[in-house]
């Protein structure tokens, strides 16, 4: 790569560090096949080391990624049926509304579209028996939504039963995490890809880090439990990220047959408030008419960003252990598609602001409620984050002026940036249902 754009990348990260105190920061593009890694920073506050190509992070639910192709791997030998209910593997599964089970496609677990609440093992992990069996047993405790298949929502929840499924049809006592650095990470000669901590303390890692009142402290605990190993426990160096883009990009490397990668790839539901469609597993946003497919990662007080262009044979990942660096990743990655590709995502125009009475009071789910207040005939928006595993108390933002996109479409900037969809009603559930950040929330004086 250029000169003058290595320069500007590094002035531009090195000043996003500093304004949203983020200690390290691993940067990898893959353009045109050829590698460009530039590392920043340091490993803790605590402890410093500085942040190297071969540093450890968390990726988050970019694992996700992983588990579907294990399950695509089962799929290509005949093994799974993406059109047959996940009770045909897993028959002790039952889910809150038992009426609902039978209709649970494994299909539905690659697109997040399950119909119950995704969130509820990262607010309710699971205690001494965190296997991802255990995920299992709890189902019957989780909120039952929507009918399967009726509408995306992000589900944690649903690419647990996913790598339990894969577990299940190896047949051989492996657990997931054996799988995919048996089946992934071995072939692919990804060395430091990993999931056990025993394992990765014989490398250099990032402590992941939180912004608290203006102050920065080291985030605890590091890890997450077993049972969060399919939706999010992977640990990897950028050099090995950009392995994992690189095989996005290529012809299956032995892994997957050329056509299975791609259909993980194609568009095979509806998304909203956080992308505009999902394949199995990846996330596509269209910025014009070209297909960015993309999957980020948050775990506690780590961000990181993997984003790849199949058309342009083109792919970035920004890898940061700060819970502010989702800024520093965003701005950084979408800096770098306008410079490198010429794709700009264009601002949605302003419509007018509709009737805002039947819309407004409180919504709910398990991992943040939103409350929707009118002032001055604008929308305002405030969001709650529920206390979690790590998180001392609840985090909330400020009230935020939204605009609207359409009569049933909203967005916000700023330290609250999303985009909310309203709905009256979804697979017979009557609501309002408001979508924020993938997930279904409901209005409390209708729940």
């Amino acid at each position: 790569m250029d000169q003058p754009f290595l320069d500007e990348l590094r002035r531009r990260v090195e000043a996003a560090m500093r304004e949203l105190q983020v200690p390290g920061v691993a940067v990898g593009i893959l353009e045109d096949s050829a590698e460009t890694v530039e590392t920043f920073g340091v490993t803790s506050i605590e402890h410093p080391l500085p942040v190297d190509e071969h540093t450890l992070f968390q990726i988050g639910s970019t694992t996700k990624t992983f588990t579907a192709t294990l399950l695509m791997q089962e799929v290509e030998a005949g093994r799974l049926d993406l059109d047959a209910p996940v009770g045909t593997y897993l028959p002790e599964l039952r889910l809150a509304r038992g009426e609902w089970s039978d209709a649970l496609l494994v299909r539905h677990l690659l697109t997040h579209s399950g119909g119950f609440d995704g969130d509820y093992f990262l607010v309710h992990p699971r205690g001494e028996d965190d296997r991802l069996a255990s995920v299992v047993d709890a189902m019957p405790d989780v909120p039952a939504q929507v009918p399967p298949g009726a509408a995306y929502a992000y589900s944690n929840g649903g690419f647990a039963l996913a790598g339990r499924l894969a577990e299940v049809l190896a047949g051989d006592e492996r657990s997931f995490e054996e799988l995919v650095a048996d089946r992934i990470a071995a072939p692919l000669g990804m060395t430091r890809t990993l999931h056990r901590a025993h394992d990765l303390l014989l490398h250099r890692y990032v402590a992941g880090h939180l912004v608290r009142d203006g102050a920065i402290e080291v985030a605890r605990p590091w890890h997450l439990v077993r049972s969060a190993a399919a939706h999010g426990g992977v640990v990897a160096d950028v050099r090995d990220q950009l392995r994992w883009l690189r095989f996005q990009l290529g012809d299956g490397d032995g892994l997957l047959q050329t056509d299975t990668l791609r259909a993980m790839q194609t568009r095979q539901i509806e998304g909203g408030s956080n992308c505009s469609a999902i394949g199995y597993a990846w996330m596509l946003e269209k910025v014009g008419d070209t297909e960015v497919w993309r999957h980020g990662g948050e775990t506690n007080g780590h961000m990181c960003g993997f984003k790849f262009v199949p058309e342009r044979d083109f792919g970035i990942t920004v890898m940061t252990n700060a819970s502010s660096g989702i800024r520093l990743h965003e701005e950084l990655i979408d800096w770098v598609f306008g410079e490198r590709l010429g794709l700009s995502a264009e601002r949605a125009p302003t419509c007018p602001t509709p009737e805002l009475a039947p819309i407004l009071g409180p919504y709910h789910g398990m991992l943040r409620d939103l409350v929707l207040t009118e002032r001055d005939g604008a929308l305002w928006v405030e969001l709650q984050i529920h206390q979690r595993e790590g998180r001392p108390k609840p985090l909330v933002t400020p009230p935020t002026e939204a605009r609207f996109t359409s009569e049933r479409t909203f967005v916000t900037e700023g330290p609250l940036v999303g985009e909310g969809n309203l709905f009256d009603e979804i697979g017979g559930e009557r609501g309002p249902w408001l979508r924020w950040d993938g997930r279904l929330l409901r209005r409390g004086d209708d729940a």
